[in-house]
């Protein structure tokens, strides 16, 4: 993303994850903080996602196997 001034920038963006099939949409926002120095600023924001991706791998729990099942019922139901 691109920041011009200190007004907040806001993007929508769909991922497709091809393995599952999925789509996300995602709303991204970013405003520029601290003095403004008249340059526009660039944001790399796909380090970001990827620090997301390996925080929810380390933190989140394996389902159970009764959870799983579960899920399974109502996938069934789709």
């Amino acid at each position: 993303m691109i920041l011009r001034d200190q007004n907040p920038q806001i993007e929508k963006v769909m991922l497709h994850d091809p393995k599952r099939n999925m789509t996300y949409r995602v709303q991204i926002r970013c405003r520029r903080m601290g003095e403004d120095n008249g340059k526009d600023q660039l944001v790399h924001i796909g380090n970001y996602f990827k620090k997301i991706r390996d925080h929810i791998r380390v933190t989140a729990r394996n389902p159970t196997k009764q959870e799983l099942e579960r899920m399974a019922m109502l996938l069934q139901d789709l």
